[in-house]
């Protein structure tokens, strides 16, 4: 047994010599291998990655505009993207057309209906202005039957003055002079007729 013990020790360090030897191995690929990788991102980084700036929590000292609709609508459409650069006069979004299309309908039926109401007031008012001006020629007849009654009761007041200062010379019979007074008299009631009327 004491040989055997001698021969399980040198196995012993050999095996332990065998891995030594291979953990250095390894561990020298992968020194290499990070040595490597850390060279290929230095010239990685000193030719493409300095030249681009990330960051989470900066801001841009740059001109930003607000940007607002004329009219109110809903996006149908986006055309840009975000922090893309534009100019003026570009389109950055499309409006939803319905709303202004459902405006411009009623905006046109309200139209249509301002021209009949016009059309109608202005049917109306001819009708209006004819008898307006049939009203007025009553006025101008109802002013000169005025008129001519008048004449009548001057006309019988001046013949009946006449005749009683003729009847006490006995010129004039009466008769006359009665005839006279119921001319007066009627002459009075129609010009009295048309005043209340």
């Amino acid at each position: 047994m004491a040989d055997a013990t001698p021969e399980f020790s040198a196995t012993t360090d050999e095996g332990q010599a065998d891995r030594s030897s291979a953990r250095k191995t390894w561990l020298t690929r992968l020194a290499l291998a990070v040595i490597v990788a850390g060279l290929l991102w230095t010239a990685w980084y000193f030719l493409v990655g300095r030249n681009y700036v990330s960051t989470d929590n900066a801001y841009v000292n740059a001109e930003m505009a607000q940007v607002t609709p004329l009219i109110s609508a809903q996006v149908s459409h986006v055309l840009v993207s975000d922090t893309q650069t534009v100019k003026r006069g570009d389109i950055l979004v499309k409006l939803d057309p319905t709303n202004a299309r459902i405006a411009i309908a009623q905006a046109q039926a309200d139209l249509a209906e301002a021209q009949r109401r016009f059309r109608q007031t202005s049917a109306t008012s001819g009708a209006l202005s004819a008898q307006v001006d049939a009203r007025g020629a009553d006025i101008v007849q109802a002013r000169a039957q005025l008129a001519s009654a008048q004449a009548d009761v001057e006309k019988a007041r001046v013949d009946l003055q006449r005749r009683e200062a003729l009847v006490s010379g006995g010129a004039v019979s009466g008769d006359e002079v009665t005839s006279a007074r119921t001319a007066y008299a009627a002459a009075r009631a129609r010009l009295m007729s048309p005043v209340q009327a």
